[in-house]
């Protein structure tokens, strides 16, 4: 008969009193240019899904019924895309312009 508690290693040792989880060293902060850049980018990619958003609301009121069809799901009409989706197109166009698509599209 083996001694299975030998199987296993044993539990580290506990920490010095007086220390907190909290007193563990972490990384340190990045160097201001680095922290410049990282912002400088994130900048740059709100602007381009700001402008990426208005040209989706630009071609997709250029034509009603490009908007209405995404609305008309499963019928000959209606545009292939999940109905999931659907609900970032009210944040895209506003409230109003959907209620008239919705109303539109029944």
């Amino acid at each position: 008969m083996t001694d299975e508690s030998s199987a296993f290693p044993p539990p580290p040792p506990p920490p010095p009193a007086g220390t907190h989880a909290s007193a563990a060293p972490s990384n340190p902060a990045l160097p201001w240019y680095r922290r410049l850049l990282a912002y400088g980018e994130a900048l740059a990619l709100r602007a381009q899904a700001f402008t990426s958003g208005r040209d989706a609301t630009r071609i997709l009121t250029a034509n009603d019924e490009l908007l209405v069809g995404l609305l008309r799901f499963g019928t000959a009409t209606g545009a292939v895309q999940p109905p999931w989706l659907t609900g970032d197109l009210v944040a895209l166009f506003g409230a109003g312009v959907m209620h008239e698509a919705i109303e539109r599209a029944d």
